[in-house]
């Protein structure tokens, strides 16, 4: 699963949080799990955009969107 997922572009967001704390997204099994989420859906065709939580901004997924509107 994908934290945000735009089914007709098949564009996905994923955010990566706890990179400064040690977070599921940084330690060894999670971070694994999370290379194989993105290359599988990458292989199904899908556009994953991967953030950090204060990365999540109005400019940051605007900019997402635009990229998007632009290709598709």
């Amino acid at each position: 699963r994908f934290d945000f997922a735009h089914l007709p572009t098949k564009t996905a967001i994923e955010i990566n949080g706890g990179i400064w704390s040690s977070g599921r997204h940084v330690r060894g099994a999670g971070y694994l799990r999370d290379r194989e989420k993105i290359n599988t859906a990458q292989m199904l065709g899908w556009r994953v955009f991967e953030l950090e939580t204060g990365q999540v901004t109005t400019d940051n997924v605007q900019a997402i969107i635009n990229h998007v509107t632009e290709v598709t």
